[in-house]
């Protein structure tokens, strides 16, 4: 989830290639999902300079829940998107970089992780280690 409805909610874009390599290392492919024409426009030219990733088709909210239910991992800004993936169970980390997480972090079933914070962006290294020990959390137990 690269995209935010605003610029100081946004982590840079050679940030996001870093991120997207070391993903790519591990065999994975990165979806990149977005909602409006600049998000899509922004990106493709993303992709174009990733090692595995696709942008994904125009997608109700619907189809990127259950996409992200499914998903190995979500890492994403502080959206509504990312929020989403971190409801639905997804393992999900998320990237603060102008609000506090402690007051409007992820929240979810546990397996998830909020970075940064007001002027406390993460780095690349920070979010590969949240996503290594998100995955690495017990999934939640479903209550009978």
């Amino acid at each position: 989830m690269t995209n935010a409805s605003r610029a100081s909610k946004l982590w840079p874009n050679e940030n996001w290639l870093a991120l997207e390599q070391a993903l790519a290392r591990r065999g994975w492919v990165s979806l990149l999902c977005w909602g409006s024409n600049d998000e899509h426009e922004t990106n493709v030219r993303r992709a174009a300079q990733m090692q595995s990733a696709r942008v994904l088709p125009r997608s109700s909210l619907t189809q990127i829940a259950l996409l992200a239910a499914a998903a190995r991992v979500v890492v994403g800004l502080d959206t509504g998107l990312t929020h989403l993936a971190a409801a639905v169970g997804a393992p999900t980390v998320g990237i603060f970089c102008d609000y506090d997480p402690a007051l409007v972090g992820l929240r979810g079933s546990g397996r998830v992780l909020s970075l940064g914070g007001v002027e406390q962006m993460p780095t690349v290294e920070q979010v590969c280690g949240a996503v290594n020990r998100v995955l690495a959390l017990p999934q939640a137990v479903a209550a009978d």
